[in-house]
């Protein structure tokens, strides 16, 4: 809140310095003047070891879903990598197209492709440079692969505000599978 400059000029001259500080604070700080508003508590609390117990919070376990995110993300994106290098180079000309269909498996293909391929490995008639890359894809794959798994199989500790009502474990913990078959295709759903 913006004072104006007669305002102030007409408190000072009034009655003196103090009682025009006093004015100006009661202006432009409403909130200590008011009543104070309810404080809003978050809803969850990240869990500190040796830290005690917040009051009005209960302790959760809930799953690692950023690790889940970031290795589904990873694992993504090396596996759509190998799979457009793969349709690539199976369809041009000139390049044998089982030297590179292994691309298309996921987390073993670019391996088996260094093992199979006659143009890639490290000898002296195997490019270097392709072995390479595709050893950088397979890693980035497996890594991929293991932050998600590891991220299903890890729960983490959260302080939850006690009046935010509990999740029901047995139904997390319990997969659902859904089966849906259509005129088209046919699907799998699973829900944790």
């Amino acid at each position: 809140m913006v004072v104006p400059v007669q305002v102030i000029r007409r408190f000072v001259s009034m009655a003196g310095l103090l009682p025009a500080l006093a004015a100006l604070t009661a202006l432009t700080l409403p909130g200590v003047a008011s009543a104070q508003e309810p404080v809003v508590l978050p809803r969850t609390l990240p869990f500190l070891d040796k830290a005690p117990p917040p009051p009005g919070y209960r302790l959760e376990m809930r799953p690692n879903t950023t690790m889940s995110v970031v290795g589904a993300s990873i694992f993504g994106g090396a596996y759509v990598s190998s799979v457009l290098l793969a349709g690539t180079l199976v369809t041009v000309e000139g390049n044998n197209p089982e030297d590179w269909a292994a691309l298309f498996a996921p987390i073993v293909g670019p391996f088996v492709t260094m093992g199979t391929g006659e143009d890639v490995g490290f000898g002296p008639r195997g490019n270097a440079t392709a072995a390479v890359l595709l050893l950088v894809d397979g890693v980035t794959q497996v890594t991929g692969a293991a932050l998600f798994i590891a991220g299903l199989m890890t729960d983490h500790k959260i302080w939850v505000r006690g009046d935010i009502p509990l999740k029901p474990q047995a139904e997390r913990a319990t997969p659902v599978p859904e089966l849906m078959i259509g005129l088209r295709g046919a699907g799998l759903r699973m829900r944790f």
